[in-house]
């Protein structure tokens, strides 16, 4: 199976500290049998779009497979006709334009201007999807202008307008990378068609396989999964196969999976007003099974977002009667004394392993006074905590160390992990430990955090059912685990710290 990866940005990050070099990204995409890539220089969009756009051309010719994508930052507008002229005769067929990062609007003049250049001339155009109203704004701002237009960032927060968006301008293409829900390539085939959908990965900042098992797991037939993952793409930009001779081509149909057994730590249970199906526990039970994973310590999202006592009772009834299922009372520091009284009434029963505390839903930090007392009644009870800090994450990592030095024998799990500088914070305070589910996806940062914190420090979480658990295996599956640091990381750390 031919894959054409549409959406590669390689170059240099002030703000991180990731490997994103032209090489890494030719290693990553070689070693997940990607046939061909577009991609795009950093050095374009976050310095000097003319010198980037030359640098992406000269990276083309000494990946051959790899095909260039253009961008311009129209803030600068005095240059770009001239740059647009360069880049078509140069046989740029993608050009890349990132409104949200260089803080201009698709509504205004010189992005309507530079569509109407780019008229006729059979590129297409990509533009993240990200923010309300953003979808809409870019179909209306390119609809007549004949050029087909690509999607990248459809995440669970804009789902449903890129799904409306689509249906009703048909030069709208998505790309799957952000494509992070349960069955959302299933729900895009059917509601917008196989052939609407383009593969992308975002690598090398995004694991590659994260991407491909997102649409490898979808329940459809092979030839819709050939389609999104590079036919496609070749039709779009009228690509000759030929480019791709010698080139590698996927020999399976189907996601990877690691080997078992595994603990998913981060799990929901509940409704969410998202295009999230609601399977409930048989349907949290069905993606387990398809992912490879054997149990699973859940919390209530209805007890995160809304009402502790309703969502942990909803829990408790859910999860009753399958072993595979254990719970996390929620905790709210809001209402400390109800907190309290949850914690005493579940852990009475066998199948409630720890508290889960979610700062950003509460409003309130690990550091102000309710924080601290609902922290210090959480420890005293003993069972872990898994707590989704608050913004400031070296700020809430400085007071959870303190914490939990002084209660040595409490565990906490940081719930979506963080890279080394993160980690860097608690090396020290060896009962502090890292889980990396959600949305996101960089092995790197796990590979970071497993170098400081040791592989004893780090487990496997997915954020299921909000999010697909067979596309953080394949983040997982990318960090490439020595045996013994998977057995760990993957089982042998949860089941030790909740006593399973």
């Amino acid at each position: 199976m031919l894959v054409v990866d549409v959406n590669t940005r390689y170059g240099m990050q002030a703000g991180g500290n990731l490997d994103l070099s032209l090489p890494r990204l030719a290693q990553e995409l070689d070693s997940h049998d990607i046939a061909l890539a577009f991609t795009c220089s950093l050095g374009a969009v976050e310095y000097d779009h003319e010198s980037g756009n030359r640098g992406t051309l000269q990276a083309t010719e000494r990946y051959p497979w790899l095909l260039p994508a253009a961008t311009l930052d129209v803030r600068r507008y005095l240059d770009w006709e001239a740059e647009v002229e360069r880049c078509l005769q140069a046989g740029v067929r993608l050009f890349r334009f990132f409104p949200e990062l260089q803080r201009w609007s698709v509504s205004g003049t010189p992005f309507a201007d530079l569509m109407a250049r780019l008229a006729g001339s059979r590129v297409a155009v990509m533009l993240s999807g990200r923010g309300p109203d953003t979808p809409t704004a870019i179909a209306q701002a390119t609809a007549e202008h004949g050029l087909p237009v690509i999607l990248t960032d459809t995440f669970y927060d804009n789902m449903g307008e890129v799904i409306a968006t689509a249906r009703r301008h048909a030069h709208i293409y998505i790309e799957t990378n952000y494509l992070s829900t349960p069955k959302a390539v299933d729900i895009m085939v059917r509601e917008v068609g196989a052939d609407r959908l383009l593969y992308g990965s975002a690598a090398p900042e995004y694991s590659v396989q994260r991407a491909l098992n997102e649409v490898l797991e979808a329940d459809i037939t092979e030839g819709e999964k050939a389609a999104i993952l590079g036919q496609n793409a070749l039709r779009l930009f009228g690509l000759d196969p030929e480019l791709a001779t010698g080139r590698p081509r996927l020999t399976s149909a189907e996601m990877v999976r690691l080997p078992g057994p595994i603990i998913d730590v981060h799990c929901h249970l509940g409704r969410w007003r998202l295009p999230v199906p609601d399977g409930g526990a048989t349907g949290l039970l069905a993606l387990m099974r398809q992912a490879g994973v054997d149990r699973a310590i859940i919390s209530s999202s209805q007890a995160i977002v809304y009402d502790i006592s309703g969502g942990n009772r909803a829990l408790a009834d859910a999860i009753a009667g399958h072993p595979e299922l254990l719970g996390y009372v929620v905790v709210n520091p809001n209402h400390l004394e109800q907190s309290c009284e949850e914690l005493d009434r579940y852990y009475a029963l066998p199948n409630f392993v720890g508290a889960k505390l979610h700062m950003y839903y509460s409003q309130d930090t690990t550091r102000s006074a309710s924080g601290q007392a609902l922290l210090r009644e959480v420890a005293e009870r003993g069972k872990p905590l898994k707590i989704h800090v608050e913004e400031d994450q070296a700020g809430a990592l400085r007071a959870l160390r303190e914490l939990a030095l002084t209660y040595p024998d409490w565990s906490i799990i940081k719930a979506h992990g963080g890279n080394g500088q993160s980690a860097e914070v608690v090396a020290d305070v060896p009962n502090i430990y890292f889980e990396f589910g959600g949305s996101g996806g960089r092995a790197q940062d796990i590979r970071q955090a497993l170098d400081v914190l040791g592989p004893r420090r780090v487990m496997f979480g997915s954020d299921a059912d909000l999010c697909d658990i067979g596309k953080q295996i394949g983040v997982y599956y990318d960090v490439a685990l020595a045996p013994e640091e998977r057995e760990q990381v993957l089982f042998d750390n949860a089941s030790r710290v909740f006593k399973l």
